[in-house]
């Protein structure tokens, strides 16, 4: 059986009770310690095991006892320690205890302690743990040669067994070497007695010993490795038992006892320690030798180890003293010595760290914010003095209190030089900046009185020119007035010669007037001061007089509103219909408008009928009136009790009852508003004069949001719009490469940074996102987009960091064009008929407060069935590679075609081919084959992309069209909803996604691209889908947007008046985009 197999079954048989087993310490004739498992029956007596495991050892002399196995620690728990079973009297403050006794387990203090104890680190730290490798490695050997002399595992005066390092050195030294990662707050508060910190690893007492003990698995290897460092230093030298013959090192007794020096440190049973110790220059290269020192007294140590740090640390061969050379080297006095040492390049770099040689605390960042708490940084002084204050802070922030003492006394002292400088920084900053200050401002003043002495100069001898030329005399009197006629012009600086002459003549003639001018303003002065002299009037006099002087009001400009327009319409037609036959009055029409003078009524009412369609509408609605009113006056609903009056009566009522029994809808007929009375020129005799000859057509006014709402109005506004469309058409041409690869993820990269939101963004960042573009390219291109109005320059950036931002208008269109509430408010709809059993019956609704009856109608909702679930589909993943849209299923063998396009694909380069290249080669059924074959392949050879067109393109190029986010090694999709750092904009994307919502339910069935772009090579059509979205998004965005939205169910598309495979939307060419129209699906979620 093998070894497992063996111990299951022993492991099964000791669970059974059939065997009972325990693990015991035997030592060997090389003086080192196994563990070996002893196996016996149960009925076995004791003083039996006890025989046969002192049997074990047959070289030993000492006759090792059978250990037992420890029992479970002691709880201690709000006591304190009386006394030790092996070390003597456990003393503890008594400071100490009432700590622990008022903190709690429970408590906060208690809480935060646990919880920092538990980081790594700080158990080892409390315990004693020194940080610096080589000052661990100078405790470790000064504990060795002090433990040498007394210790039972040295055989001479030099030479010791292994096993002192686990029995013989003080458990301080321990503690100190090797980094425990448990913690227990009994034995920290043991250690803290000095006299504790002396006990012998052996005589620590049981409760306070570790699990395993103190030579486990893993403190074994942490010395193993300060041993090996000790023989890199030549310190010690590794032994091993040997013959005679084989000896290296001979220790002399009354058995001589023989060692070698092994090929490694984890061989030897023994090491040596050596008098002399080489000093190597570890921070040159090559490490050359450059002495020996004495290394047998304390103070003689001392030196060795300063030399050696410094021979660590300073390149510099000069800066290090003289060391000596004539010690005779070999063992036992000394290791073996080489020119140069050759450590591994880690333990090289860890020699020549100047933090590796100190014995620094390390702590955790939460116990040093908490320790700069306790420290007044403004007057340098501790929060906390008293001795339980530290302890109680020392307790829960788990440092020890030695160190807090000193710590505290540290910062205070560096705050007050802080706070020093600081203010010595103050002193000389603001002494600086006044002097710059006012030297700036000196400089400034020099500046501009210089600037204005020579403008005065240049400015005077101009007028000196212009005088000669008109010849008029330049007198100060002359200057004076040119400089005050011409003050309030714009760009005087840049006034012509010919002005300058004609104010200079215009002074002559202004001359006479001003003197007389000044005659008048003398003689008023005087007459004023005469008046003044003069008995004031009685106040009742003044009071009278000015009582008959009316107050003239501010006039102010009415704003009209739709609502009021047609109010207008109605007022007039019942003045009008009640005044044929007699004048015409409109007093009453105060009673409607108040505020409306007479003329502004006119007015308006002139620029109303104006409008197409309007005339006609308005004949028949005085028309319809006069019938109504004929038939109803002074009896029934309609009481008029002076029918023959102009003004007395009452117009409002009047208004409410021609709204009442008046049909608007029937007035408004879809007839083309005529133009003036013009006299029309002869038709053309062939087609070859209306292209020659020049035509042209009057300007309709632009019609308003409630134009487009009424019915009647709009379809009148759009008959007489259609009928004032120009004959002879010029097709423009089409640029396809206005927009190509590189200027189109500049764009886009743009829109990234703008896009960002100032929570997250950070400029450094944003810089090397841009960095691949020239400054001039980008520059530019925000030009453009200024220019497009996308972009606007803000006042300051100080808010956003940057000094462009999307303008409101851009904004707006990225709204789309439906309210912004609309979508909650359906959402919150849908959920109230998914909840509610309703049904609603109304009539009379009043749709955007018209008061006309063709929108009154009655309603009837009722929710027949559930929606339909929203389907699923994958949000872009910025960082995702080339993916194709699936195709339908095409059964025809088009394998050589296949190979043949991705052939001319893969040469094609980063612009690839594109879809009007491949429908000149290939047959619309063959080349949706080929398409619907490679979309099938995983992972996908081509994609599609373009800013400008459709084209296909090889993955090989799949970095050209995408871009590098900074300290991330990722590649991204340049759109406008992913940020600077490769992260996806949910907000942006939903506005995206609900302004392509809100055009297809504006109009359903619109086209992709306008019916005129592709059929005659223009973009000029507004009315299209591509062309209202790409206001704000470029093509390859707009292709993501709809391709989500079809896949989740929210749009449908199809053909306009036929059938056939629907390409999918990335690969559409513009001739089918143009046939191709967009509804709501069946799938109608409100929630992106």
């Amino acid at each position: 059986m093998d070894r497992r197999v063996f111990k299951e079954g022993i492991r099964a048989l000791e669970t059974d009770g059939r065997i009972k087993t325990t693990m015991c310490s035997i030592p060997t004739t090389t003086g080192r310690w196994i563990q070996q498992q002893v196996i016996w029956l149960p009925d076995t007596a004791q003083t039996e095991i006890d025989n046969y495991i002192s049997k074990l050892s047959d070289t030993t002399s000492a006759s090792l006892q059978w250990v037992p196995k420890r029992a479970p620690r002691r709880q201690v728990e709000e006591q304190a320690f009386t006394e030790a079973k092996v070390a003597g009297q456990v003393s503890i403050s008594a400071k100490t205890i009432v700590i622990r006794r008022a903190l709690k387990d429970d408590s906060p203090a208690t809480l935060r302690r646990n919880a920092l104890i538990k980081q790594p680190g700080v158990a080892a730290t409390l315990l004693g743990y020194i940080s610096g490798r080589w000052v661990r490695v100078r405790r470790l050997f000064e504990a060795l040669v002090e433990t040498i002399p007394t210790s039972r595992s040295s055989i001479s005066h030099n030479v010791f067994a292994l096993p002192l390092i686990f029995e013989d050195i003080p458990v301080g030294t321990f503690y100190q070497c090797i980094f425990s990662t448990s913690y227990d707050e009994d034995l920290d508060q043991w250690l803290s007695e000095p006299e504790n910190t002396k006990t012998r690893l052996k005589d620590v007492p049981h409760n306070f010993r570790p699990v395993n003990g103190f030579a486990g698995a893993g403190t074994k290897a942490k010395y193993r490795t300060l041993l090996n460092t000790l023989c890199l230093f030549g310190l010690l030298s590794p032994l091993r038992a040997c013959d005679a013959e084989d000896a290296d090192v001979t220790v002399p007794g009354p058995i001589n006892q023989y060692f070698k020096v092994p090929d490694a440190v984890t061989q030897a049973t023994h090491f040596v320690v050596h008098k002399h110790a080489p000093v190597y220059h570890i921070a040159a290269d090559p490490a050359g030798l450059l002495g020996m020192l004495p290394i047998s007294t304390a103070a003689e140590r001392d030196i060795y180890w300063s030399v050696t740090r410094d021979a660590c640390v300073e390149r510099d061969p000069k800066a290090l003293p003289p060391l000596q050379s004539n010690v005779a080297v070999g063992l036992p006095h000394t290791a073996r010595i080489t020119s140069t040492l050759e450590p591994d390049t880690d333990t090289l770099r860890l020699m020549r760290s100047g933090a590796r040689w100190r014995s620094d605390i390390r702590i955790l960042e939460e116990q040093r914010a908490a320790i700069d708490a306790q420290i007044d940084w403004r007057r340098g002084v501790p929060k906390i003095t008293s001795d339980e204050d530290i302890e109680a802070f020392a307790y829960e922030n788990a440092l020890s209190i030695t160190f807090v003492r000193d710590e505290l006394v540290r910062r205070a002292r560096q705050a007050q030089d802080r706070a020093t400088r600081i203010a010595q920084q103050e002193v000389v900053t603001a002494k600086a900046l006044q002097e710059r200050r006012a030297r700036n401002q000196r400089s400034l003043r020099e500046k501009l009185a210089e600037m204005r002495t020579t403008t005065k100069r240049e400015w005077e001898n101009r007028i000196l020119q212009a005088c000669e030329v008109a010849g008029v005399t330049c007198t100060s009197d002359v200057i004076n007035f040119v400089t005050h006629h011409t003050l309030t012009l714009p760009n005087r600086s840049n006034l012509s010669d010919a002005a300058i002459q004609d104010a200079v003549r215009l002074s002559t003639r202004v001359k006479p007037a001003q003197a007389r001018v000044e005659r008048e303003v003398a003689v008023a002065a005087k007459r004023k001061e005469l008046q003044d002299r003069q008995p004031p009037k009685s106040r009742k006099s003044i009071i009278g007089l000015a009582d008959l002087v009316p107050v003239k009001g501010q006039r102010r400009r009415h704003e009209w509103t739709p609502k009021e327009d047609d109010l207008l319409l109605d007022v007039e037609a019942i003045v009008r219909a009640r005044s044929r036959g007699r004048a015409r009055g409109r007093q009453a029409v105060l009673q409607v408008f108040p505020d409306v003078g007479h003329q502004t009524f006119l007015h308006r009412f002139k620029k109303i009928i104006a409008t197409a369609g309007k005339q006609q509408y308005f004949e028949r609605l005085e028309q319809a009136w006069y019938d109504v009113w004929m038939a109803h006056r002074g009896m029934g609903e309609l009481i008029d009790e002076d029918p023959d009056s102009t003004a007395d009566f009452d117009l409002k009522h009047h208004v409410e009852f021609l709204r009442s029994h008046i049909r608007k809808q029937d007035l408004r007929l879809g007839i083309v508003a005529r133009r003036p009375e013009v006299k029309i020129p002869d038709l053309p005799a062939s087609h070859a004069d209306v292209v020659q000859q020049e035509w042209t057509h009057a300007k309709v006014e632009q019609p308003t949001l409630y134009h487009v709402n009424d019915a009647g109005t709009s379809d009148e506004t759009k008959l007489a719009g259609f009928g004032m469309v120009p004959l002879k058409h010029e097709p423009k041409e089409m640029r396809l490469g206005s927009m190509d690869r590189s200027r189109g993820l500049l764009r886009a990269c743009l829109k990234m940074v703008v896009s960002t939101p100032n929570e997250i963004y950070d400029q450094p960042t944003a810089t090397a996102f841009l960095a691949c573009y020239p400054t001039q390219s980008r520059m530019s291109e925000v030009n453009n987009l200024v220019d497009e109005r996308a972009f606007v320059k803000q006042n300051s950036a100080s808010a956003t960091s940057r000094y462009f931002g999307y303008s409101n208008t851009w904004n707006t269109y990225t709204d789309g064009p439906m309210p912004g509430e609309m979508f909650s408010e359906a959402r919150a709809m849908e959920e109230k008929l998914e909840t509610e059993e309703m049904e609603w019956r109304g009539s009379n609704l009043d749709v955007l407060m018209i008061d006309d009856t063709a929108f009154e109608f009655d309603y009837n909702v009722v929710k027949v069935k559930d929606a339909p679930s929203t389907q699923l589909a994958i949000l872009p993943v910025p960082h995702l590679g080339p993916t194709l849209a699936t195709w339908p299923d095409q059964y025809e063998d088009v394998h050589a075609e296949v190979n043949h396009i991705l052939d001319l694909v893969h040469t094609a380069g980063p612009d690839g081919l594109t879809r009007a290249q491949l429908d000149a080669n290939y047959p619309s059924s063959t080349l949706f084959a080929v398409c619907a074959s490679l979309a099938a392949d995983s992972p996908p050879e081509v994609f599609w992309a373009g800013y400008d067109t459709p084209r296909l393109i090889s993955t090989q190029h799949w970095d050209d069209w995408t871009h590098a986010v900074p300290r991330k090694n990722i590649r991204v999709r340049p759109r406008r909803w992913v940020d600077i750092f490769g992260e996806m904009l949910k907000e942006d994307w939903e506005r995206c996604l609900k302004c392509a919502v809100g055009y297809v339910m504006a109009r359903p069935g619109v086209l992709t691209v306008g019916f005129s772009c592709w059929l005659w090579g223009i973009a000029d059509s507004q009315m299209d889908l591509r062309s209202r979205m790409g206001i704000v998004m470029d093509r390859m965005e707009v292709n993501e947007v709809l391709q989500y939205l079809e896949e989740r169910g929210n749009l449908r598309r199809a053909w306009i008046g036929g059938g056939g495979v629907i390409p999918p939307i990335e690969a559409m060419s513009s001739a089918e985009e143009g046939m191709v129209g967009y509804w709501p699906g069946r799938t109608w979620g409100m929630e992106f």
